[in-house]
């Protein structure tokens, strides 16, 4: 298994450019970089571009990726909540990530699915579900059209400040949708404390989802809050998550999706510890 952090982990360094992200990626001996394109517009706001422009820009990314050694592990497409994912343009802002996903190599964008807000009249888990299925669903001629493939995440959402665990923050809730899709193109990404604060072990629902489990978003909490803490800093059981992907044989990216925290940066030694940290969890794996 290869190890990845997420892009955004090292604004604590305050890079000028993507070069100087990659070249922290590659100074900590990361294999793999998870590539979060809401936390890019800032260097460059790639939804106000056409597809012209957007194949220049991440082609010369990936090249000099390549160049240093790096490989793209997965994306993430901008999210939004409701009404914001209702207009075209969300819809081609999603289409977008999908052809940038491709530029850089990457078999993987993880696409969050759409939360409908609550109007305390009755469930819309249903309703809900159908509406994920049939956007996904128009997304397929682009997944084939890119040569890519979409993760869903689990996720929770939010209701007047607070968080609301959903249908999908289960194991069981995400399961349905993605097995309401075509295996070839749909996939699942686990997001450990999303998992952990809905008040599930991670192996539930690793060995639910099986070798459709291919994206990891890794990071730990005490299960209170969406902490992002490094891995051993919370209460998940990283030996319950090791052994079950030991389990299901995951051969994907062992990837980080960590806040950028100030005390990283303010010694050499930060990144390289965050490393054996995921390197711990690798050992307890095979």
């Amino acid at each position: 298994m290869k190890l990845g952090i997420n892009f955004s982990a090292f604004n604590c360094f305050k890079p000028q450019n993507t070069y100087e992200y990659l070249d922290y990626a590659k100074k900590y001996q990361f294999d793999c970089v998870d590539f979060a394109l809401d936390s890019y517009y800032h260097i460059f706001d790639w939804r106000k571009f056409d597809d012209e422009e957007i194949i220049k820009h991440f082609t010369e990314v990936k090249a000099y990726a390549d160049k240093i050694g790096i490989k793209f592990s997965q994306t993430h497409a901008p999210f939004a909540g409701f009404p914001g994912y209702l207009n075209e343009e969300f819809f081609d802002w999603t289409r977008k990530s999908l052809l940038i996903t491709s530029l850089l190599g990457a078999p993987y964008c993880v696409i969050h699915p759409l939360v409908f807000p609550i109007y305390n009249k009755r469930p819309l888990d249903e309703d809900e579900k159908k509406y994920n299925i049939e956007f996904y669903t128009r997304l397929i001629p682009y997944i084939k059209q890119y040569n890519v493939k979409v993760a869903l995440e689990n996720l929770y959402d939010w209701k007047e400040g607070s968080i609301r665990f959903i249908y999908i923050s289960h194991p069981t809730g995400l399961k349905e949708y993605v097995d309401a899709l075509p295996e070839e193109y749909f996939v699942y990404c686990l997001d450990t404390g999303h998992l952990h604060m809905a008040g599930h072990k991670q192996s539930e629902a690793i060995k639910l989802w099986g070798n459709r489990l291919k994206v990891l978003h890794m990071h730990d909490s005490f299960g209170i809050l969406d902490d992002h803490f490094l891995p051993f800093f919370g209460s998940i059981d990283w030996q319950d998550f090791a052994s079950a992907l030991k389990e299901i044989s995951f051969d994907g990216v062992l990837s980080l999706e960590i806040k950028p925290f100030a005390y990283l940066g303010y010694a050499e030694s930060g990144f390289h510890f965050v490393r054996e940290l995921l390197d711990r969890i690798r050992n307890m794996a095979k």
